[in-house]
């Protein structure tokens, strides 16, 4: 408790007509080892009691928790925090709290009881940092006003009975979930809502609305991605479905994460000697290699699933070949002949809007130099 100023005075007694002083005894001092605040009171408790070792203040986790940056993303914040004595003393504790943007320790004025359930309601979201203080107090010896009896000094409690080392936390509120973006998907002519890419892992570019990290899934799977450029692990062959939702520096999600979808076509190469064709290895080509054949009536059967839709992803221009695709029982003729070469050219052999077909695909050259990297059956 704090000091307070005393002022003096003299006490006496009338006795027989005379005014005689009555002396002022030694300043009492308080018993050593006190649990309790007991004030010096002449007769009753002459030596007193003065607990100087006050209870210790222990911080425990937050909800939210408070993000490595200084963040959270709510308004309501829930604190652990407990107080422990450090001697035996069995006295109660109690907790006072000063909640602010000032950085410096509280006055006394500045305190307050803490809320009984912790929780902290109703901040206002704000990029300053928030100050929180907290305090044990030995609420039993709080309530006493100790005192060594002597009128005459100022020896008021030396030591006060809250923690004078309070804990502190410091955080910033941001409660606005980030949008998400996903960009760098190849246009297609064929389907724009579902857009063939060249590689089993396609490379696109993440962003948001502010500073964030992402998560990542396809095929509801989880997968790494990182903001900026990212590089999508293998994916199998087939339609995929990307989703990304922003997490900004605060921990709020994105709601409703960005979804793309695209398709991954099948290698080609082959899996043991398929006659007539030639395994070119190059880098820059779906699975690092191609296959190659000039070879009339040279011939390979996939298997696929049931599919609509077939592309090849071939190399065509003005020296490319001419192949036949077995489509069920019919033969349909693929021209790759173009003006120009492209190397990494899709080339449509049925529309998706095609009735299904039974999974197995047959392809033989009919002339000319053909060079064969993909599939896409689906």
């Amino acid at each position: 408790m704090s000091h307070r100023r005393r002022r003096t005075i003299v006490l006496a007694l009338l006795l027989g007509g005379s005014v005689l002083p009555l002396a002022t005894a030694p300043p009492a001092q308080a018993a050593q080892g006190c649990l309790h605040d007991v004030p010096v009171v002449p007769i009753l408790t002459p030596a007193g009691c003065d607990d100087t070792t006050p209870p210790v203040t222990e911080l425990g986790t937050t909800a939210p928790r408070i993000t490595a940056s200084g963040w959270i993303n709510k308004r309501t914040l829930r604190v652990g925090y407990t107080g422990r004595h450090s001697d035996a003393d069995p006295d109660p504790i109690a907790f006072q709290c000063s909640l602010g943007t000032d950085p410096a320790v509280p006055t006394d004025q500045e305190w307050y009881d803490c809320p009984e359930d912790r929780v902290f309601r109703r901040i206002t979201p704000s990029t300053t940092p928030y100050v929180l203080w907290i305090r044990a107090v030995d609420s039993a010896d709080l309530s006493v006003r100790w005192s060594d009896g002597n009128l005459l000094s100022s020896n008021d409690e030396p030591v006060d009975d809250v923690d004078p080392t309070p804990v502190r936390l410091t955080f910033r509120i941001d409660n606005v979930a980030p949008d998400t973006r996903v960009a760098g998907l190849p246009r297609d002519p064929f389907r724009p809502d579902l857009p063939m890419v060249g590689t089993a892992r396609p490379r696109l570019r993440l962003s948001a609305t502010e500073a964030a990290t992402f998560q990542c899934t396809v095929n509801g799977v989880d997968v790494p991605c990182t903001g900026g450029t990212t590089t999508l692990p293998a994916l199998r062959p087939g339609d995929q479905v990307l989703q990304v939702a922003a997490v900004d520096r605060a921990g709020n999600v994105d709601p409703s994460p960005a979804t793309v979808r695209f398709a991954v076509p099948a290698n080609l190469a082959p899996r043991g000697r398929t006659p007539g064709w030639k395994q070119v290895r190059r880098r820059g080509y779906l699975g690092g290699d191609y296959l190659r054949s000039s070879r009339p009536d040279a011939r390979m059967v996939l298997r696929v699933g049931r599919f609509r839709e077939l592309r090849l992803l071939a190399t065509t221009g003005p020296r490319a070949g001419v192949v036949e695709v077995r489509l069920g029982r019919r033969w349909q003729r693929v021209d790759l002949r173009r003006t120009t070469t492209t190397v990494h050219d899709q080339v449509r052999v049925r529309d998706h809007r095609a009735a299904p077909l039974p999974g197995r695909v047959e392809i033989r050259v009919v002339r000319g130099r053909v060079q064969l990297d993909g599939i896409l059956a689906h």
